[in-house]
């Protein structure tokens, strides 16, 4: 009968409906949404999970890592531990042999400087202000907003049901992800904040990543979605300008011993 054909094409219509058209209209929702969809389901990882996943993290990175104890990893450890007094997370800082000038900071508190960047900052100040900036990566979870974009939306809301798996997963490119212009300026902000409350002179920030901007050539990774543009140092400058006074001193570390603990370039 006519009126049997047409109810069968209406449900045959609807189950269409709910089994294509509706998933297609969440998929390209959650596409509309994705920053914010990121954010909410970084949001619900407690600093429990975060930690147990920079453990995983750390342990795939440090099988190709060359650490190095002594003069250089306690000074950076004891700058890093004042900038980061206070902090949710656990934090564990470490000095790499590596002759790039980099830095990175990983999920949960894991910190690593290489030793080129040792060797071409001036002073203990300068470490500071790069650490600084890890710190407030850290801080912020950019690094696990990161992550959780590369392993797309619906990934990251798993995170939220306490599925690590899918992060850890990508502790193998943790290097590969750039930090956004945004990114790159709260930390800048939130790092020279820190460096004024652990009473370090914020300048070496500044003085840092303009050699860096003076000199053109090799960015540190870590700069490279944002570069040390003329840009980005009249912005710290006016952040420092910005900053209630402070009574820093300066950091009592021999640096020129720090250096030659590391070395020269391999």
């Amino acid at each position: 009968p006519r009126g049997r054909d047409v109810g069968t094409r209406a449900w045959a219509c609807g189950l269409i409906g709910l089994f294509v058209v509706l998933p297609l209209l969440m998929v390209i929702g959650l596409a509309w949404q994705h920053d914010r969809v990121t954010r909410w389901a970084v949001e619900q990882i407690s600093i429990e999970q975060e930690a147990k996943l920079g453990e995983i993290v750390f342990a795939q990175q440090k099988a190709g890592l060359t650490l190095r104890e002594g003069l250089a990893q306690e000074m950076v450890r004891s700058i890093g531990t004042r900038l980061s007094s206070g902090s949710r997370h656990r934090y564990r800082f470490f000095v790499a042999q590596d002759d790039s000038v980099n830095a990175f900071a990983m999920p949960g508190g894991y910190v690593v400087v290489h030793t080129g960047l040792l060797r071409l900052a001036k002073t203990p100040e300068e470490v500071a202000g790069v650490l600084a900036h890890e710190v407030s990566h850290v801080e912020s979870r950019h690094s696990l907003q990161g992550m959780a974009k590369s392993i797309g939306l619906m990934a990251a809301v798993s995170l939220v049901f306490g599925d690590m798996n899918g992060l850890a997963g990508m502790g193998a490119n943790l290097l590969t992800l750039k930090f956004s212009r945004d990114n790159e300026t709260e930390a800048d902000r939130a790092g020279l904040e820190a460096l004024v409350a652990a009473g370090i002179d914020p300048a070496g920030m500044r003085d840092f990543f303009g050699r860096m901007a003076a000199q053109g050539k090799t960015m540190p990774d870590f700069l490279s979605s944002h570069p040390a543009s003329a840009g980005r140092m009249a912005d710290i400058d006016r952040l420092i300008k910005a900053l209630p006074p402070t009574a820093a001193t300066p950091l009592e570390f021999d640096y020129a011993a720090v250096k030659a603990s590391i070395g020269p370039p391999k």
